[in-house]
């Protein structure tokens, strides 16, 4: 489905190389920005995520910003982004950015605030210590689904239940049933434009005009219920 979905999407390609000098040129500039007027970036993720979203929009990278207590409400905010791109070979590739990841590491005399029962540093120094050295150093990571679990399973002892297709999809928090119908739409779309190209290069026109109706009217998929 996740496949599916972003395949409709208007998504660049890039040469991998290209997207992480792109990429790294994009986060390094925002966070510089930041730090001109102030030196601590505690609590300022959804300040710089935004910034971020807005410049890798501009470069056609898709974005989705997230704020983890729609995903465990347990927990205080905190905003990261997922972004990806299509490689020369339109392989779909996924990234987390959070360059404010270095606020939840431990540091003599800082004090662990709740609900944390323990550094999510050293969770995910424990689980993916690849993962938490390039957030530290770089403020991003390539991700597929186990390294993105990984990284949410280092801010909760619970089970972490969501994967890269529950960010893509909106297939969390409230954002679900508005998302789920929007999906509907996009597929609608792409459809209706493969069956409307099949049905003018096919001899067979009531044919796919009958199963196009069968499938719009018929299925669940497309109903709002």
């Amino acid at each position: 489905m996740l496949d599916f979905y972003e395949s409709i999407l208007n998504i660049t390609k890039y040469d991998k190389k290209d997207a992480l000098l792109l990429l790294e040129k994009t986060i390094k500039s925002e966070v510089c920005e930041v730090r001109k007027y102030v030196n601590e970036m505690s609590g300022l993720c959804k300040v710089i995520s935004n910034n971020i979203k807005i410049k890798l929009n501009d470069l056609n990278f898709k974005v989705y910003m997230v704020n983890i207590k729609e995903l465990f409400p347990e927990l205080k905010e905190h905003v990261f982004l997922i972004s990806s791109f299509k490689d020369s070979d339109s392989n779909l590739n996924y990234f987390l950015i959070d360059t404010t990841y270095g606020q939840f590491c431990y540091e003599e005399n800082k004090i662990l605030l709740d609900p944390f029962k323990s550094w999510p540093s050293e969770n995910l120094k424990k689980s993916n210590e690849k993962l938490l050295n390039e957030l530290l150093s770089n403020g991003y990571s390539f991700i597929d689904d186990n390294s993105f679990k990984e990284y949410l399973g280092s801010f909760t002892s619970n089970k972490v239940l969501y994967s890269l297709d529950n960010i893509i999809l909106g297939n969390y928090g409230g954002k679900y049933e508005t998302n789920k119908q929007n999906v509907r739409w996009k597929i609608k779309i792409y459809l209706n434009y493969k069956f409307v190209f099949w049905i003018i290069n096919d001899k067979n026109v009531g044919k796919w005009i009958y199963i196009w109706n069968y499938i719009f009217n018929n299925s669940n998929f497309f109903k709002y219920n």
